[in-house]
């Protein structure tokens, strides 16, 4: 089997405790400092400092739950897309 870093495209975490909690985020892109996500139910993007995601995967605030589908990402990544043109 093979391991894979985490955050990764495709893949689905579950925020467990905090102000997010309940939403399911969905890696969409990473700049040199921060994370960008997908937040389902919500259906907003979000930003997320890097250290903060690592301390959160880390401390089982932010679980991985699954790699989706690729037309499933394929849609979540529309979505990701129309909000970020449209703020």
């Amino acid at each position: 089997m093979f391991s894979v870093k985490h955050p990764a495209k495709r893949w689905c975490y579950a925020v467990t405790t905090g102000t997010f909690c309940g939403e399911m985020l969905f890696f969409m892109e990473k700049t040199p400092t921060e994370y960008h996500f997908l937040s389902l139910p919500k259906n907003i993007n979000r930003t997320i400092p890097e250290d903060k995601l690592d301390i959160g995967l880390k401390d089982n605030i932010v679980e991985i739950v699954e790699c989706v589908p690729k037309k499933v990402y394929a849609l979540l990544e529309k979505q990701y897309l129309y909000n970020k043109s449209h703020k």
